[in-house]
């Protein structure tokens, strides 16, 4: 705003001054049309007295005798106030002999002929040589006084030069014309000699004194405007028209104030409107903004509400000014649903685990007990000879003593594999022959780490669901692969298969709704969660299964090893 105002401003004034110059060219114009009738009349009165026939014999008859005679000398005087009795342009006339005798008009007792005046007039072969002087000559008020010097040619011999005629011109004329052409009061119009003399005779004393002190301190002024008419310096605008007749400058010097005097209203009105603007568009980005970031602001206090664990926080959906702000708030929405479901998650996994926990410390119940009780019962059927019995004795004990180890609860394939022979000796301690058991695990696999008692609820749920319902059933497999990083164990059955409305429940996670759920399934489901729990959801166990063929329990892991060893998984 600042800067179209400073260029509107800027321009304005260029446009004044232009129009300025214009204006005052042509009021110029019309006071040097003025000014050149005033000396069109002293060109002719002067001319009326030059060319009297007495006053050319007489200066002839001056010339050849060396002397005027007296008696003309009086006739002489008349035919010089003849000359002009008619006119007010001149205010006095005086005629210099060749023979120094002077004639004058009769009103000045002093004579106003000077040798520079008569050298003058010399050159210009009866033409008016004009000068300024600041003499007080002849009585005259004003503070100079402009006069006119002619060379009186011989009518009969042009060459010849019979005297000379000196005259005053009345300055009031020059200074009506002056004052009355002015465009406005606070412009002076002055006119300027051919030898760059200002004429100001129409100035106060005050005035005249600063315009000469301007020009005298300026002298370039004079020449600029004798090259281009128009010149601006010291916050004044010079204008000048050059008069045809005598060569003299006519110059109008304005003040550029007085012309840019109503751009200073219009530049504080600039000021005042574009300060208004500016708190204008203030007030109204500030609303604006507001308006815009009501959204966010809104979005971002349910941000701090869901900071303190405020999950049920929503935010309405609702047509928002810009369609950033929707998405923002849309996607705010889904984030806190998918905090609040890995919250719940998280929940459910840690509860899982404490109630697993709690199942383990419930089973702990005097562990120590139950193990010097089995190995009195072992010893007891030692003695006696029931090996085989003593055997199975024996294989429960380890088990439990490995199930309630409450020091870890991880361990390696091998220790768990171990467990699992355990169990298989008892069964077949209750089904002597019933079916075989096949392991095949990779050496390098034995170390892996796993959770413990993984494999031991899907090894029974094989035997006790499969197995044993299918009588021709016969085998038992185990098998581990590794690949890329992750371990592949596979237990699979020739038994009576899982029908298939079984297999939709089977892998369900369990919910903490406080229903009570049959342990038909329990096994297998626990250990999904414990791998899922352990090593994320990409992890758990896949069941493969057909009615009267057998079932395939595929459970996938990572292959960490035990940090005694010295390989990586």
């Amino acid at each position: 705003m600042a800067i179209i105002t400073y260029a509107t401003i800027r321009q304005s004034t260029r446009v004044i001054e232009h129009n300025s110059y214009h204006y005052i060219n042509l009021a110029l114009n019309q006071t040097d049309q003025n000014l050149q009738r005033i000396l069109q009349v002293a060109h002719d009165t002067t001319n009326k007295a030059i060319n009297n026939k007495l006053l050319q014999k007489t200066l002839i008859e001056s010339k050849r005798n060396g002397a005027m005679d007296p008696l003309t000398f009086s006739s002489i005087r008349d035919s010089l106030n003849t000359a002009f009795v008619d006119t007010n342009v001149i205010s006095y006339m005086e005629l210099h002999s060749l023979t120094a005798e002077t004639v004058s008009s009769g009103i000045c007792f002093q004579t106003i002929m000077r040798d520079a005046m008569r050298r003058g007039s010399e050159t210009l072969q009866g033409a008016t040589y004009w000068s300024i002087t600041e003499d007080q000559l002849c009585q005259i008020s004003t503070p100079y006084t402009l006069t006119g010097t002619r060379a009186v040619v011989n009518l009969l011999n042009p060459n010849e030069i019979l005297g000379y005629l000196t005259y005053t011109i009345n300055l009031n004329f020059l200074t009506d014309i002056l004052h009355r052409d002015k465009d406005s009061s606070s412009t002076v119009m002055m006119l300027i000699s051919e030898n760059g003399e200002p004429i100001m005779n129409h100035l106060s004393e005050e005035d005249h004194t600063h315009m000469k002190a301007l020009f005298t301190s300026h002298p370039s002024i004079y020449d600029e405007l004798r090259k281009r008419h128009s010149y601006n310096d010291q916050g004044y605008l010079f204008t000048s028209y050059e008069d045809v007749y005598t060569h003299w400058l006519l110059v109008a010097i304005t003040p550029q104030l007085e012309l840019t005097r109503g751009l200073n209203e219009i530049y504080i009105t600039s000021l005042w409107v574009g300060g208004g603007l500016i708190v204008a568009t203030i007030i109204f980005s500030t609303l604006f903004a507001s308006f815009l970031t009501k959204p966010l602001r809104d979005i971002i206090s349910k941000m701090k509400l869901v900071a303190f664990g405020n999950f049920k926080v929503k935010v309405e959906p609702q047509r928002y000014f810009n369609q950033e702000s929707e998405q923002l708030a849309l996607h705010f929405t889904y984030m806190v649903e998918n905090f609040r479901y890995l919250v719940q998650e998280v929940y459910e996994k840690q509860d899982l685990e404490r109630k697993a926990t709690l199942r383990a410390l419930q089973a702990q119940v005097n562990p120590h007990f139950l193990y010097n009780t089995l190995d009195n019962i072992f010893w007891g059927l030692e003695s006696e000879g029931g090996s085989k019995t003593s055997q199975v004795i024996l294989d429960l004990s380890q088990m439990l003593r490995y199930a309630l180890n409450p020091n870890s609860s991880m361990t390696t394939l091998e220790e768990e594999l171990w467990h699992i022979k355990r169990y298989i000796s008892i069964i077949q301690y209750r089904y002597p022959g019933r079916f075989q058991t096949h392991i095949h695990v990779p050496e390098e696999l034995l170390c892996c780490q796993i959770p413990r008692l993984l494999i031991q609820p899907i090894v029974e749920n094989a035997i006790t669901y499969g197995i044993e319902p299918k009588k021709s059933a016969k085998e038992l497999r185990i098998e581990a692969t590794e690949s890329q990083g992750i371990v592949t164990l596979t237990i699979s059955d020739d038994g009576a298969g899982i029908p298939e409305e079984k297999l939709k429940v089977l892998l369900k996670k369990r919910r903490a709704t406080g229903e009570q759920q049959s342990d038909k399934g329990l096994g297998i489901l626990n250990v999904h969660e414990r791998l899922a729990l352990h090593y994320g959801d990409t992890f758990g166990v896949q069941i493969s299964s057909e009615v009267g063929v057998g079932t395939q329990i595929t459970m996938k892991f990572p292959s960490l090893i035990h940090k005694g060893d010295e390989a990586t998984g």
